[in-house]
């Protein structure tokens, strides 16, 4: 099961997971009076599933403190860089600035340090 929000409606593995007829859900987050309100909806959804792991893959949001400390150890981030080097955006051109020879990506723990979970 998948969960979006609208800025990510075309997002490549949604298109999948309709083909594969895995369901998913758009949430729009301007309908919610605040972060915490949508996070608490994504919560919401998420119950119905049970899950026992959340992949955010390419998530760009940061999650609420309540949302982390819910679900802690089962969130696993997917970042565009090999932490703890170049946490959060723009990592590819941050790479290139600083002259890397070698740049990949990381899974992580979410936990309410930024890109700092445990690898």
């Amino acid at each position: 099961m998948f969960v979006t929000d609208p800025n990510k409606k075309d997002a490549f593995g949604l298109k999948r997971a309709a083909k594969a007829s895995i369901p998913f859900i758009a949430l729009d987050e301007t309908l919610f009076d605040s972060k915490l309100d949508f996070d608490q909806e994504i919560m919401k959804v998420i119950e119905n599933y049970q899950p026992e792991v959340i992949i955010l893959a390419g998530y760009m949001r940061i999650l609420s403190a309540d949302f982390i400390s819910k679900y802690s150890g089962k969130i696993l981030n997917i970042h565009p860089s090999l932490l703890p080097k170049f946490p959060g955006l723009n990592t590819h051109q941050r790479a290139i600035d600083a002259s890397e020879k070698v740049h990949g990506v990381s899974v992580h723990f979410v936990t309410k340090e930024l890109d700092g979970g445990p690898l």
